[in-house]
């Protein structure tokens, strides 16, 4: 067959309609990926065998299932002995958090101090991890280092949760407090920082994966650091900042700014705590309806993309984060006047949605703006 009877389907995959070949994609070639799926293929196949031939119940989870509850025995007695040490009365039994008194604290934290294990083992985050781990292209020996590195970080994790939950948790929180302490954040922080640390460790090793999968990558040392630096500052963020401190004084600034809006276009409400009310319906701010996530992708994005000139760089930095801050109280009074119509909450629901892509739409053009209009017009770019 003669070479215009070949159909490319997408770039990296070719048919050949006369010989019937077929040619995968780049990283489907790789020796490695080969291996591995190979690998998978064989295991699966070899299990689906042994289920269906000799086995009649699965002995698979029964064993994993084993080796979960004995692994939990290590954090439980590292937990326990710092329980003692503390002169505390709470005890780990059958793998569930015993209190002496109970309290205020106890049913606001219930579900983690009923089933810990289902919140502080982190099971997407060991299986995102080692899989990061052991799909870079580098050593047998220096994954296994960091894999020995990992299980030790995942046990401090798990200990670091149960001093929270038990220890830290009962003596500052109580129905007056006005932050949450998720027992959760102490494992999530030392995961942060052992991926951090992995990566910066890792550089190159991680940019020879990359180009084993058929991808060019050109990137800087400190291109490289300072995307780190900034995801690192975004999961902080994410799961620091904003869960730990209430925002009340902001909270009240939105929530009235709403209600002027409103009032102008005849719809009137009053505010109770972090709810602006309405004749039909009410607006509710969570701590992630209120603005700061979309203003730090914005100005990382800006950050990272900058040209050598400071000036403008943080005049459309402000700019932009302004006009992304008057585009959610927007969608905050939009919202407010939906609940206000038939079907209130349900509609309200769906317009908070529509509006969030809105927010993130807005984001992706003022990038455009910047990176296609004003460093290249600017000539900072070629």
């Amino acid at each position: 067959m003669k070479d215009q009877d070949k159909t490319r389907l997408f770039p990296g995959l070719q048919f050949n309609l006369g010989d019937r070949k077929l040619r995968f994609p780049k990283p489907l070639q790789n020796r490695s990926v080969k291996i591995v799926l190979i690998s998978f293929l064989i295991l699966s196949a070899l299990y689906l065998i042994l289920r269906i031939a000799f086995f009649e119940n699965d002995p698979v989870l029964p064993f994993l299932k084993s080796v979960y509850h004995f692994y939990l025995f290590l954090p439980e007695n590292i937990a326990g002995f710092i329980f003692d040490s503390a002169g505390t009365n709470v005890k780990i039994i059958d793998h569930h958090l015993v209190f002496d008194t109970q309290g205020a604290y106890h049913d606001s934290y219930s579900k983690y101090i009923s089933n810990w294990p289902e919140y502080l083992f982190y099971k997407k985050w060991v299986v995102l991890i080692l899989l990061l781990i052991w799909c870079t292209y580098s050593s047998f020996k220096r994954k296994s280092l960091f894999s020995i590195l990992f299980v030790i970080v995942h046990i401090a994790s798990m200990v670091g949760g149960l001093i929270l939950l038990a220890i830290i948790g009962p003596r500052y929180i109580d129905e007056d407090t006005q932050f949450f302490l998720s027992p959760t954040l102490a494992g999530t922080l030392l995961f942060y920082l052992f991926v951090l640390f992995w990566v910066s460790t890792s550089k190159n090793d991680i940019r020879k994966t990359i180009s084993k999968i058929g991808i060019n990558l050109s990137i800087s040392d400190r291109t490289f650091t300072e995307i780190l630096s900034l995801f690192f500052l975004l999961l902080l963020l994410k799961d620091f900042l904003i869960p730990f401190f209430a925002f009340k004084p902001y909270v009240i600034f939105l929530l009235r700014v709403s209600q002027a809006l409103a009032g102008l276009f005849g719809f009137e409400g009053y505010i109770i705590g972090d709810q602006l009310i309405g004749a039909a319906g009410a607006l509710a701010l969570s701590k992630h309806c209120l603005g700061f996530m979309t203003m730090y992708i914005f100005a990382s994005l800006i950050f990272i993309t900058r040209p050598d000139n400071r000036s403008i760089t943080v005049k459309y930095m402000a700019i932009g984060t302004v006009a992304i801050f008057a585009a959610n109280l927007l969608r905050l009074f939009l919202v407010f006047i939906v609940a206000q119509g038939e079907n209130g909450y349900d509609r309200a629901n769906l317009h908070h949605e529509i509006y969030n892509i809105a927010i993130y739409i807005l984001i992706f053009l003022l990038w455009v703006l910047w990176f296609e209009v004003i460093l290249r017009k600017k000539k900072f770019f070629k």
